[in-house]
């Protein structure tokens, strides 16, 4: 019949998947950047913006993380806050995890892909650069005291997670210690069309090579690589006004961070970036109405006082 024209499901989008969610996040430079600026790294997997949007975000972002989990810190660091010492963020953003905290360390190391963080005005005693834990990390063996990763659900493929946990128990010292705090990337309390988009888009993210559920799995991840004294805990965070203010945060962080993830959805459901950010809407109005709510993970380990460096 010459062209066919395919059907329509009830939000009015195209059911036709002839890519089916075929697009590679290592290829996204490819896609149209839906008025944003991304990273053009090709190595790398990370499928948010590095804008001054994103930059907003992540302020946001981590007051919610801040707020759940009841402080900065879920590692038992106090004595290293007492006596002082190194610490390193990695995928520090803008660095207001590191500025917060880094009155309490004598020596305080952020990193990142991009220089979104503080160039000119920060504390002295605190240092930024761009660097990729998947490489080589530009710090020798057994050299921090804490070593802080967050919020990499997004920036990892599942094969790199064992690579970058392993870096980090290389630059730590025996006796230090890891954190890793992620989101399990599961609307729980979703219902109706904007569960079977979101189940679309969980599709979409784990074709181009990402887990949305490996923080549950971290902990795990740590052992392997030879930390011990691991802990793990979970907490639960609202999405929506429906639980105070914490929720209301937590949407609109959730809901900017998709949004600005666009270039990786809209090829694949063949949505404008318009009738993308519809949608994203409306399913966070949907899960305000659902009670809905996201589980956080925080991991951490201590490096074995008597291991040697790698």
């Amino acid at each position: 019949m010459g062209t066919q024209q395919s059907k329509k499901n009830s939000n009015g989008r195209s059911s036709d998947r002839s890519s089916k969610a075929s697009v590679d996040a290592s290829n996204q430079n490819k896609c149209p950047n839906f008025g944003r600026t991304y990273h053009d790294i090709k190595s790398s997997v990370y499928i948010l913006p590095s804008d001054d949007r994103e930059i907003d975000r992540l302020i946001l972002h981590h007051y919610c993380i801040k707020l759940g989990f009841n402080g900065n810190l879920i590692a038992p660091v106090e004595d290293i806050l007492n006596e002082g010492g190194r610490v390193l963020d990695i995928g520090c953003g803008p660095g207001i995890w590191a500025l917060e905290i880094a009155h309490d360390f004598e020596v305080f190391h952020g990193i990142d892909l991009v220089p979104m963080f503080p160039q000119q005005i920060k504390p002295p005693n605190v240092e930024f650069a761009i660097s990729n834990v998947l490489e080589r990390l530009p710090f020798p063996d057994n050299y921090f005291d804490f070593v802080q990763m967050r919020s990499f659900v997004v920036a990892l493929r599942t094969y790199e997670w064992p690579v970058a946990i392993q870096e980090i128990f290389r630059v730590v010292k025996p006796g230090g210690w890891a954190q890793l705090i992620d989101i399990d990337q599961k609307f729980f309390r979703l219902d109706g069309e904007s569960k079977a988009f979101f189940d679309e888009m969980t599709v979409i993210i784990t074709q181009a090579g990402l887990d949305p559920f490996i923080a549950k799995h971290l902990g795990k991840h740590l052992k392997k690589a030879g930390f011990e004294d691991v802990q793990s805990t979970r907490i639960s965070i609202p999405i929506g006004p429906w639980k105070g203010q914490l929720g209301q945060m937590m949407s609109d962080d959730m809901c900017e961070g998709f949004i600005g993830a666009s270039r990786l959805y809209c090829p694949a459901m063949n949505l404008t970036a318009e009738e993308y950010e519809v949608l994203i809407r409306k399913m966070f109005h949907d899960a305000n109405k659902c009670e809905s709510y996201y589980n956080w993970y925080g991991h951490h380990g201590r490096k074995p006082i008597d291991q040697d460096s790698m």
